[in-house]
């Protein structure tokens, strides 16, 4: 199976907190960047949701914890339009997932 992922979750009076859920399951997955430091994925995340459904993947390099930006497109939004869009928004690196 696929690791426990993040999602973020916000209210009006609250700022985003990272909650453990699964993956955003979709069609379309696009990555935007993979970070280190989840304060830096948290921060990429939060700036993305107008884009579709943003989770958090914790991925295992050797020893080290990556946490994978992943963007699920919307219906009927295209892989190549919306991973157009992530890297107009200032993520260039943003790749489709199989």
């Amino acid at each position: 199976g696929q690791p426990a992922a993040a999602t973020l979750a916000a209210t009006p009076s609250a700022p985003a907190t990272l909650s453990a859920m699964p993956p955003v399951a979709a069609t379309v997955r696009v990555q935007v960047g993979a970070f280190a430091d989840p304060a830096n994925a948290r921060a990429a995340a939060q700036t993305l949701g107008r884009f579709g459904a943003v989770s958090l993947e914790p991925v295992t390099r050797g020893d080290q914890t990556l946490w994978r930006v992943v963007v699920a497109a919307p219906p009927g939004e295209d892989g190549p339009t919306l991973a157009g869009a992530l890297a107009g928004a200032g993520f260039p690196g943003a790749r489709l997932l199989p």
